[in-house]
């Protein structure tokens, strides 16, 4: 289910912060909308949302069967659907579907049972137990963990450093003030914005802004760190322009910045406060340091995987002492996946420059 989760949490991410749509509505109706994406209208039209095609939609559409409640009664009825090309393109009109004046009390909506209510009460659904049904999907995978402010949420390193990497691939430039927001791909970030891109897309909402960013983490140690905390260059009330970036591990730091006019992956000295944001938990931790992740056991064949992936990422240049991150892993097995996506990503991109 996270899988599925995480390819509809960009575009959920960004109706929040741009409308005020909770993601745990979103990706809930996604869930429930579409079975997880394995319906035939997701599989074979892209609509994770059941959305209709009208007569205002000009796009493509595609023709099927659908259960409506009318007077009471379920009924099973053809009718035309909009189709996209991708799950991105559904999310993305699932947020401009909701922001006319029909769904205003959904966007104002200050909690998910208000928000699954409103959305019900607007017509949205005929289902009289859609409210209830959407309700029980986000208790039971937590999914109003997305909908707190300032990164209050559970997400996963490596998908911060899987951002990091791919902004790296696409050779976003620096420029000052540039912002954007997943899951489009920006041509130019600063290096607050870089940050921001990147835990937005784990699913942690935290602003841009170095001053922020600094005052809204905790100092750590550098023995401390881990893949995805914060490294400044300076202190808030320190003279010049502040720079951040994130840690990508085995001493290494990836920022976007002016000297280099882009992202870069390298050791370097420049960032001597070490920091945390607070507020946000972490997936990859032993279980006794989170007792609520509930994890499968990681079986030997998974852990072979993240060994081969650090061997080869030691080959090709990209860290150092695998021993070290095999000992680390062992200890940590649940962070043979992250390796896994670091390795496949530096095979793409060729290892390091």
């Amino acid at each position: 289910m996270q899988d599925f989760i995480d390819k509809v949490l960009p575009g959920a991410i960004k109706g929040y912060l741009e409308h005020n749509i909770l993601p745990s509505l979103t990706i809930a109706q996604a869930i429930l909308e579409s079975n997880s994406g394995k319906s035939q209208l997701a599989i074979k039209g892209n609509n994770l949302f059941g959305i209709k095609a009208d007569s205002r939609w000009t796009g493509k559409k595609i023709n099927f069967p659908t259960k409506e409640f009318i007077k009471g009664k379920e009924i099973t009825v053809n009718a035309y659907f909009r189709a996209y090309d991708s799950f991105a393109e559904s999310v993305e009109d699932h947020t401009k579907f909701l922001l006319t004046k029909r769904y205003e009390k959904v966007r104002s909506s200050k909690n998910y049972e208000e928000a699954a209510n409103e959305i019900w009460k607007a017509g949205y659904a005929t289902d009289p137990k859609y409210p209830n049904k959407l309700i029980s999907i986000i208790e039971q995978y937590k999914l109003y963990e997305y909908d707190k402010e300032e990164g209050e949420v559970l997400i996963n390193r490596n998908k911060i450093l899987e951002a990091a990497l791919m902004l790296q691939s696409k050779g976003v430039k620096y420029r000052l003030g540039a912002k954007a927001v997943p899951p489009s791909i920006p041509k130019e970030l600063d290096c607050s914005g870089f940050v921001r891109y990147c835990y937005l897309y784990a699913g942690a909402n935290v602003k841009d802004g170095t001053y922020y960013q600094f005052n809204n983490s905790n100092s750590i140690k550098h023995a401390d760190l881990r893949v995805g905390d914060l490294g400044f260059m300076q202190t808030p009330d320190s003279p010049g322009t502040n720079h951040v970036g994130i840690y990508a591990g085995d001493g290494k730091w990836i920022h976007c910045n002016f000297s280099r006019n882009g992202i870069t992956l390298e050791k370097t000295n420049i960032f001597p406060y070490a920091r945390r944001f607070k507020g946000i938990s972490f997936t990859n931790v032993k279980i006794e340091e989170d007792e609520d992740m509930a994890r499968k056991p990681v079986s030997q064949k998974e852990l072979d995987y993240g060994i081969a992936a650090i061997n080869n990422l030691a080959k090709l240049n990209i860290i150092n002492s695998p021993e070290r991150h095999i000992k680390d892993l062992k200890e940590y097995p649940w962070d043979w996946k992250m390796w896994v996506v670091q390795n496949n990503i530096a095979e793409k991109c060729g290892g390091a420059k």
